[in-house]
């Protein structure tokens, strides 16, 4: 998984998270902590980059839910992004 973290012109930080391949039962636990570590530095922006995820069954999807709960639980979390891009 590729995190990236970066300034936004008005000043705020931005973490994006890029899981890549499958987001399953095996590899779910891990997107689950990144994406808690980034919730609990109350990153104001964090971007969910799902555009290298060919597969995701329901231990990735309830790692999506429970990190969109807990961003919107949080007050330090006022953008919660998750992003994939249509096919051309």
């Amino acid at each position: 998984m590729e995190q990236r973290n970066f300034t936004n012109p008005q000043g705020d930080q931005v973490v994006i998270l890029a899981p890549f391949g499958r987001l399953d039962i095996t590899t779910a636990w891990q997107f689950r902590l990144k994406l808690q570590e980034a919730i609990s530095e109350e990153s104001p922006h964090i971007l969910i980059n799902l555009s290298e995820v060919n597969f995701i069954d329901s231990s990735g999807l309830t790692s999506l839910v429970a990190g969109m709960r807990d961003a919107d639980k949080s007050t330090a979390v006022s953008a919660f992004v998750m992003y994939t891009p249509k096919p051309n």
